[in-house]
């Protein structure tokens, strides 16, 4: 069989003296599925290229398969909003600027309520662009059950009056908040740049919850 673990371990390396809980994490995985069980074990780290030297993962008895890897984008939330604002580039800060004129606004919570409104979106998202994803709905609304209080994710919803205009779905970990799940908005949405102040208020929030990246 094959395992495949994307974007995990869940980690985030402060200091090189903290390399310690990872090289245990990745020594069980491959204990548990490859000299146990006898697969293959395939794993994409949520790490910067060249942040993790090769001979560790070695040490850990891995070997390097694709150099490229996947891309993504990491903000430093320890910035003030207005430098993180002020660095944005010039565009990006437009729309956004343009869809607080239109009056677009955010819900932001963890209730079932919001949930199941971000899950209803996000499932006719997926089925209109014909997507196909591991990230199901009812994988999240299974997520979000069995995850603490103190734990669960996070649902931004943009709003225009009372029509939802789609939202992020945040999972957060040590210092670290992602964005698990999105729908983009719809027409109306785009119209008004829904999205992009959906992100912005998204960073405001994991600042705000003391978060780091």
């Amino acid at each position: 069989g094959v395992v495949w673990i994307n974007q995990g371990p869940l980690w985030r390396r402060e200091a090189a003296s903290d390399a310690g809980p990872m090289f245990e994490m990745l020594k069980l995985l491959r204990k548990y599925w490859v000299d146990d069980r006898n697969m293959y074990l395939r794993i994409a780290q949520p790490v910067a290229q060249g942040q993790m030297d090769v001979r560790f993962l070695e040490g850990c008895g891995y070997k390097l398969a694709d150099p490229q890897g996947w891309c993504s984008g990491k903000i430093d939330l320890s910035k003030s909003a207005e430098q993180i604002r002020g660095e944005l580039k010039r565009k990006w800060r437009g729309d956004l600027n343009s869809a607080e004129r239109h009056g677009v606004t955010c819900r932001i919570g963890r209730s079932d309520d919001l949930l199941e409104s971000f899950l209803s979106y996000y499932k006719s998202f997926v089925e209109q662009k014909g997507f196909s994803t591991v990230i199901t709905v009812p994988l999240l609304r299974q997520m979000q059950a069995m995850l603490p209080d103190d734990r669960k994710m996070w649902i931004v919803e943009g709003r225009l009056g009372d029509e939802s205009l789609g939202g992020l779905l945040v999972s957060c970990y040590g210092n670290t908040a992602l964005a698990l799940a999105g729908s983009s908005p719809n027409e109306r949405g785009r119209a008004v740049h829904s999205g992009h102040l959906v992100w912005w208020q998204t960073i405001l929030k994991m600042k705000e919850l003391g978060y780091r990246w």
